[in-house]
């Protein structure tokens, strides 16, 4: 359950099908952290996580 009353479930209904796999490895990584689930921090994460898989395609 996110903090903003919604679960983990129907957020990711939301989220772009592109992200949606950043997003779900996120959630996981947050939980395992003891983090409480909340929209901001997913949202951060998960786009610290896309730029870091697309680094590389940026600088080369």
């Amino acid at each position: 359950m996110l903090d903003e009353g919604i679960t983990a479930e129907e957020f990711l209904k939301t989220v772009p099908e592109k992200h949606k796999q950043n997003v779900i490895t996120v959630i996981y990584d947050i939980l395992k952290l003891g983090i409480p689930l909340h929209e901001g921090e997913i949202q951060w994460r998960a786009r610290e996580l896309y730029v870091q898989q697309h680094l590389k395609d940026y600088l080369e």
